[in-house]
């Protein structure tokens, strides 16, 4: 039993027309034949490899907490030198932003470190490997 592409009736089976408006009815058997399209089981993200998008995960967890740095620096692909750099470049910004516990000039460093913070976000983010200023330069890990 099948139903009308046009109005919605019920069709008989074997019934080439539809009794209420007419419409050519479906035939059943093309459904049968035709070969079904693949289903596509894991999209990669954006077009780009699964092994880019994530080296792009990790560069971002680096910058959420310290667990999120620890995360991504014992789990990254050593070789892989875009999360190396946020990895890097995250661990620099947690310790100088420890600076910011002491009192009024302390406080000033914290904003700087809040917008250093922010600015390697976005640059993980946009896939960027552009450092922070002032701090942005030191090295911590090599390999």
């Amino acid at each position: 039993m099948s139903f009308c592409t046009n109005c919605g009736t019920e069709i008989k089976d074997g019934a080439k027309f539809c009794p209420k408006c007419g419409s050519p009815a479906p035939d059943l058997n093309s459904y049968a034949r035709t070969p079904s399209t693949p289903v596509q089981t894991s999209p990669t993200y954006q077009g780009q490899p699964a092994a880019e998008s994530n080296s792009q995960v990790f560069a971002i967890i680096a910058y959420i907490t310290w667990i999120g740095l620890l995360v991504a620096a014992l789990a990254r692909d050593k070789n892989d030198e875009f999360v190396r750099f946020h990895v890097n470049q995250s661990l620099v910004i947690w310790l100088f932003g420890l600076i910011g516990i002491i009192p009024f000039l302390g406080w000033l460093w914290a904003i700087f470190i809040f917008i250093c913070w922010l600015m390697g976000l976005i640059g993980a983010c946009k896939r960027e490997m552009k450092p922070v200023p002032l701090i942005g330069t030191l090295t911590i890990i090599k390999n």
